[in-house]
């Protein structure tokens, strides 16, 4: 059985080794965003933008980082909804951003 430090440090290097995958899942809700700016945004992007977004949530939440988690919920079903809101989307993902870095 773990102790309650080892079982941090776990989670630590867990955090550490996950961090290439987070970014590429941040990189494709920039994308998205950038795509609904500019008014190119696809259906593949929407449909890749919230499965990014989703995993985001899950793992963000299984990392200790609610509120992160919260940000990545809701820019999902911003997507999900179609929703075309800059402000709410750049704010969300902005706020995501910040809560892990």
């Amino acid at each position: 059985m773990s102790s309650p430090e080892e079982l941090r440090a776990k989670i630590a290097e867990l955090w550490k080794q996950s961090q290439p995958i987070v970014r590429q899942r941040l990189e494709v809700l920039a994308r998205a965003q950038h795509s609904i700016q500019s008014g190119t945004f696809s259906e593949s992007l929407r449909e890749e933008a919230i499965r990014q977004a989703h995993n985001l949530a899950g793992s963000l939440g299984m990392f200790g980082f609610p509120e992160a988690s919260r940000c990545a919920s809701e820019i999902e079903q911003l997507l999900e909804t179609k929703d075309r809101s800059l402000d709410a989307f750049g704010k969300l993902l902005q706020d995501l951003e910040q809560q892990i870095t």
